[in-house]
């Protein structure tokens, strides 16, 4: 089943050349074999949604409540792998791909009636005309309705699942957990401790790691990470991410 961007894989298979057959590509959307699971949005949206149902940080809290059918959809987090939870069954799919994965066409074919599907273009053609005025046309008519380049699509072009990510910003995201982590682990530290301890699980948290930085500059960094942070554990409340 395809994904708006690329799924997670968890085991790195090498072919006889000693070469990844993962698409090294991280976050970008599918092309073959989707990414290694960490560096795939989904397992991030699964992070924070996890985070809004676990952290114990004040900082964290807010009043609002996941619907019944995102909880049901979700199902229960708390205690599960990424992996199992991924794999876990749901209407005869995978959870994975219940929630982010879309139904898709995969060949041309001949049809009786008329499909109704915004996806799928009817045409007529006539047998009479010759084969080469038949693919010409064919391809005029194409052109005007697939609009897919190569590269990235744009939001508005994107393959809408159940549940699509809004974007593909990886690197983003893990910053953003861990910080998360870091609140979590030291409650009581100050914002410049906090920014330091994340510079000391993540060198390349930050382009700046001299101690002697601004201390306004780091409450200011951080509290906009915190803002950030609130914001995305809310939404993904909401089933927004």
């Amino acid at each position: 089943m395809p994904f708006t961007f690329a799924y997670p894989v968890f085991n790195i298979k090498k072919n006889k050349k000693g070469k990844t057959l993962l698409s090294q590509q991280s976050g970008k959307y599918t092309k073959s074999g989707g990414v290694y699971f960490n560096k795939s949005i989904y397992f991030w949206w699964w992070q924070f949604y996890k985070l809004s149902k676990t952290a114990s940080n004040p900082i964290f809290k807010n009043n609002v409540k996941p619907s019944k059918k995102i909880d049901e959809d979700f199902g229960s987090i708390e205690r599960k792998t990424f992996k199992n939870w991924w794999f876990e069954k749901i209407k005869n799919k995978t959870r994975g791909e219940y929630l982010f994965g879309y139904d898709q066409l995969k060949k041309v074919k001949i049809i009786n009636k008329i499909e109704e599907d915004d996806k799928v273009l009817n045409l007529s053609i006539p047998l009479t005309l010759p084969k080469r005025s038949i693919t010409r046309q064919i391809k005029s008519i194409i052109s005007k309705f697939h609009k897919a380049k190569r590269g990235v699509a744009k939001k508005a072009d994107r393959i809408k699942a159940l549940y699509t990510p809004t974007n593909n910003k990886i690197r983003a995201y893990e910053k953003l957990f861990l910080l998360a982590e870091m609140l979590e682990k030291y409650p009581n530290h100050t914002y410049k401790q906090i920014w330091f301890k994340c510079l000391e699980e993540d060198k390349n948290f930050s382009a700046v790691d001299d101690k002697s930085i601004n201390v306004d500059s780091i409450n200011g960094n951080v509290s906009r990470m915190i803002r950030r942070l609130k914001k995305v554990l809310i939404n993904v409340k909401k089933g927004v991410f």
